[in-house]
């Protein structure tokens, strides 16, 4: 049986540059089933674009984002019986929660910044600092522009068997879906990387949506929104066994 691992961000307090870290930490525990990231419209601007990750707009008041993730977070220990909670913050205010889900015998592994408290960290049963991500200067990236020829991204024909990627994303509508509601956009990347090393990197540079949608005869997409979800087309996967 395999290790059930979610993803918890406090998007409040921790930047989008460390998202990669996260999901790779993540994903070396076991099968991430959900990674979510919470926070005000404001705090989550650069947060919307890591795809991997589900954002939630928890408002502004006080401690809104804390309580919403906390609810959240319980609610689906209880519901997908979690293993690995990946608890990821830079404050102190999950010290009580940490505790909670280690006395339930779930491991609870806290991602954050130096600056983070001393009692978070003894609260999980590990820690793992984030390393700041290293921004390039305006006069840097102009350099850079200057002297390095821009390359073309890779054409997808080229660089991937999409055929085996779209099996393995209909295998993975058929695992999580419910009642033909499908897969949420945000567990399919998790599951995508954790299970077969695919990325945005890897699909050329783009997000999930934009490559799904260039294969409009195989997969149906919901609006987007932050729990969109995808379907696969079953007459399309037939057609296309055919032509193969």
């Amino acid at each position: 049986m395999s290790t059930k691992v979610a993803v918890f961000v406090d998007g409040d307090n921790l930047r989008s540059q460390h998202a990669a870290a996260i999901l790779a930490t993540a994903s070396a525990q076991g099968d991430v089933i959900a990674a979510k990231v919470y926070g005000n419209s404001h705090a989550l601007a650069n947060w919307s674009d890591c795809v991997d990750f589900q954002i939630v707009y928890s408002g502004t008041g006080k401690n809104a984002s804390d309580l919403h993730l906390a609810i959240e977070l319980t609610e689906l220990t209880y519901l997908q019986n979690l293993d690995v909670v990946v608890l990821c913050t830079s404050d102190a205010d999950f010290v009580h929660l940490a505790r909670r889900l280690r006395e339930r015998g779930i491991k609870v592994l806290g991602c954050g910044e130096a600056k983070v408290g001393a009692g978070f960290k003894a609260a999980c049963t590990e820690f793992r600092e984030l390393v700041g991500v290293e921004k390039k200067t305006v006069e840097h990236v102009a350099d850079n522009q200057a002297t390095t020829p821009k390359q073309e991204a890779p054409r997808l024909s080229q660089t991937l068997d999409t055929n085996n990627i779209n099996r393995q994303i209909k295998i993975l509508i058929d695992k999580h879906s419910k009642g033909g509601s499908g897969i949420e956009l945000s567990v399919l990347g998790a599951q995508m990387n954790t299970k077969h090393s695919i990325n945005n990197d890897t699909i050329g540079g783009e997000n999930w949506r934009a490559y799904l949608e260039k294969f409009e005869n195989l997969f149906e997409l919901d609006p987007k929104g932050s729990d969109a979800r995808v379907r696969y087309k079953l007459e399309g996967f037939k057609i296309a066994q055919v032509a193969s």
